[in-house]
């Protein structure tokens, strides 16, 4: 539900948003700050239903907003010039490679997504640095993404498919965690459990995206639909 609330937040700003963002940079910039500090603040407070994400992402929806024509002038120039893509894609390649080693390497299995995907750390434990860095990371991240892969077409329908798995990642994480696929995996070499999540990954893609699938949980959601129609 806290996603539901989420959108609900995020567009009400959107007026607010966009036009910090006509009156310029500066104003983008006071905009993004003033997203950023509601992001932090939220991250003190004892939310319950897990509403702090609403605030907790929010920076992102508001970069995203905020610097729109910054992001296609990016996303333009990377289209022009191959050494725009080259050098994001191989900084992001190297950086995270690097960093996901050095994860599968750990004793003990990491369960905070903050630490693994650089995530906004909203839990217990993490102090208001530690958010900002992450925050400072994940935008760093998306505009070399951007570089990188912008208009890709490929991946806005591989997008599409990993929305099954996003809405199904508990029960399929607890199903794996109660077999102990995870700690038999995390006891092989490397390269076996990069593959085993690898396979695991597309798996779940491929089941939960699948046409049967699709068109089961499509006639539930659309029961609602039906009814309003007649």
């Amino acid at each position: 539900m806290w996603y539901l609330y989420a959108l609900i937040f995020w567009h009400l700003t959107l007026p607010l948003l966009t036009r910090l963002r006509d009156k310029g940079l500066p104003f983008a910039l006071l905009g993004l700050a003033g997203a950023v500090a509601l992001g932090l603040w939220a991250g003190n407070v004892d939310w319950p239903f897990t509403l702090v994400r609403v605030f907790a992402y929010y920076p992102f929806y508001a970069f995203g907003v905020l610097f729109r024509p910054q992001i296609d002038r990016l996303d333009d120039l990377a289209a022009t010039s191959p050494v725009m893509r080259l050098a994001p894609a191989g900084a992001l390649v190297v950086c995270y490679g690097l960093y996901f080693r050095s994860l599968m390497l750990q004793e003990g299995q990491l369960r905070e997504s903050a630490k693994i995907f650089n995530d906004v750390a909203y839990g217990d434990g993490y102090a208001m640095p530690d958010r900002a860095r992450f925050y400072a990371i994940g935008i760093v991240t998306s505009l070399a993404l951007i570089a990188a892969l912008g208009g890709c077409k490929t991946f806005a329908g591989l997008g599409k498919k990993t929305l099954a798995v996003y809405l199904f990642h508990m029960p399929i994480f607890a199903f794996y965690s109660e077999l102990g696929f995870f700690q038999l995996a995390h006891e092989k070499p490397l390269p076996v459990t990069v593959v085993f999540v690898l396979l695991e990954a597309l798996g779940c893609i491929c089941l939960l995206a699948s046409a049967p699938m699709s068109k089961t949980f499509d006639a539930v959601a659309n029961v609602w639909y039906r009814l309003r129609k007649k």
